[in-house]
């Protein structure tokens, strides 16, 4: 199983090595673990998406 840290570290790497902005990158990667069947790494993509998304909330709002 992968950890939130090797999750995160996955999703970077997608945007440098693919020009990827985050949210395509975990998007990518949750299509890969509900592929695979990988229940708790596709529950811990959830909630990085998520806290990506308050985070564009966030940062509209203030702005």
């Amino acid at each position: 199983m992968d950890s939130e840290k090797n999750i995160k570290k996955a999703a970077k790497r997608l945007v440098k090595d693919n020009g990827w902005d985050k949210a395509r990158a975990f998007s990518f990667l949750h299509n890969k673990y509900q592929v695979e069947n990988r229940l708790e790494e596709t529950a811990i993509v959830d909630k990085l998406i998520h806290e990506e998304e308050a985070d564009a909330v966030r940062e509209y709002d203030e702005s």
